[in-house]
């Protein structure tokens, strides 16, 4: 059955791009004065420079209402913690081993913050709406499990 899954990943894909187009779309990739990011609405795709793409997100990451900056990265620390709690609530039976197993990330990264621009606001100098991605985070599993349990049909009114 495994091999199976693998061949199903390996599928070929039609390319919706001739060649000349692949290459132009590659060398916008590689260009490191540019940004390319989805539009915050409509799909639209947004190339934008860099530098003014960089300003808008240090604008927002410098405003001290939503954002603090740490000393220091408290990945490990917050893993450490979560870990014991995890541990905890598989000997007092909360969990079980396997559900330890899935909310547990043993190598987490650190969210990442960027933007989308709301090029429906300004084409000139959108804003960004901020986005922190947090996969593969130390609470990404924790945050699906929580998700997955306060979803309508799963609770109870008596």
């Amino acid at each position: 059955i495994h091999w199976i899954l693998l061949l199903l990943n390996l599928r070929v894909k039609k390319l919706n791009l001739n060649p000349e187009e692949r290459t132009a779309l590659k060398s916008l990739q590689s260009d490191s004065t540019i940004t390319i990011k989805q539009a915050d609405k409509g799909g639209a795709i947004v190339i934008m420079d860099t530098e003014k793409y960089q300003a808008e997100c240090t604008r927002q990451l410098l405003g001290d209402v939503f954002y603090t900056c740490l000393p220091s990265d408290p990945t490990v620390t917050y893993n450490r913690q979560i870990k014991y709690i995890l541990e905890d609530a598989v000997n007092n039976n909360v969990i079980d081993k396997s559900t330890f197993a899935f909310l547990y990330v043993q190598h987490p990264r650190v969210p990442l913050f960027y933007t989308l621009p709301k090029i429906h606001k300004s084409l000139e100098n959108p804003v960004g709406r901020p986005i922190v991605s947090g996969i593969g985070s130390v609470t990404e599993k924790i945050s699906q499990y929580v998700d997955y349990y306060l979803k309508p049909q799963h609770f109870h009114p008596f």
